[in-house]
C-alpha cells in the first residue's frame, strides 16, 4: 500500500510539472524529457511482464502513456526548433 500511495504522489508532481511545462517554455523541455522517461520506462516494465502486460493491455492508462511517448518528445523538439528560431533572429 505504501508503494501505491508514493507512485500516487509522484503521478501528482509529474502531473503538476507537465501543466506547469505548458505554461512556461523555459521548462518544457527537461520536464517532457523526464516525463517521456517516466512512461517509458513504466511501459517498458509493462511489456517485459506477460502477466502485467495480460491484465494491463486494455487498460486505458496504457495506451495514454503510449500517446503520451509519442507527444512529449515530438512537443519538447517543435519547443527547441522555435526556442532556436528566436534566437537566431
Amino acid at each position: 500500500l505504501t508503494l501505491l500511495q508514493h507512485r500516487g504522489a509522484l503521478q501528482l508532481a509529474l502531473g503538476a510539472a507537465i501543466i506547469w511545462a505548458g505554461f512556461d517554455r523555459h521548462v518544457r523541455v527537461p520536464i517532457l524529457l523526464a516525463a517521456t522517461f517516466t512512461k517509458g520506462l513504466g511501459v517498458l516494465l509493462t511489456v517485459i511482464r506477460p502477466e502485467v502486460f495480460a491484465s494491463s493491455s486494455g487498460n486505458i492508462g496504457l495506451w495514454f502513456d503510449l500517446v503520451c511517448l509519442v507527444l512529449f518528445p515530438a512537443i519538447a523538439i517543435v519547443t527547441l526548433r522555435q526556442s532556436r528560431a528566436r534566437t537566431s533572429r
